[in-house]
């Protein structure tokens, strides 16, 4: 027979056990409950491979990334951005969907975080989304994704840089 302090314990063991702690003592977060925490390096509600983010929570970089919208969703905006950048999240503004994204960067001519645009179609260097991934000194805060996520990879970078140049179509 469990004793009532046991009956609180156990299950808080087997939580923490599932769960899991850091090397700091912090609980981590559950992969896959659409939260990138700390050591994630994104999360989108899944544990399924082969949609930018992998069943550790690891970003899955694909070599096929194109310079379209359509590509750079699948491939950054929603597995890695999103965990924060979705309507009511901490983010600023939401990039859940094409829709949003296209609208939260491509339709805002000012951002707070730099001095020119969000995007700035057919103008890489002078768009804020650029100089945040870079982690440029002419943007303020921190570089996205923040620490402690990775950078995104060249090849992520290189395919937003050359969407921007393109015109940043929808």
């Amino acid at each position: 027979m469990l004793t009532p302090f046991r009956r609180i314990v156990v299950p808080m063991l087997i939580v923490l056990a599932l769960w899991g702690c850091a090397e700091d003592g912090t609980l981590m977060g559950l992969c896959g409950d659409g939260k990138a925490d700390p050591f994630e390096q994104c999360d989108d509600g899944n544990t399924l491979d082969g949609d930018g983010c992998n069943a550790l929570c690891e970003v899955e970089i694909d070599p096929g990334i194109e310079p379209t919208l359509a590509s750079i969703q699948e491939k950054v905006f929603s597995p890695i951005c999103a965990a924060c950048h979705f309507p009511g999240g901490t983010g600023p503004m939401p990039l859940h969907n094409e829709q949003a994204s296209y609208d939260s960067l491509v339709l805002v001519g000012f951002s707070f975080m730099c001095a020119g645009p969000r995007v700035d179609p057919g103008n890489p260097d002078n768009s804020c989304l650029v100089l945040k991934i870079e982690g440029s000194v002419l943007a303020s805060g921190s570089a996205m994704p923040p620490p402690p996520l990775p950078p995104l990879a060249q090849e992520q970078i290189d395919a937003i840089r050359e969407w921007i140049l393109q015109g940043a179509l929808p």
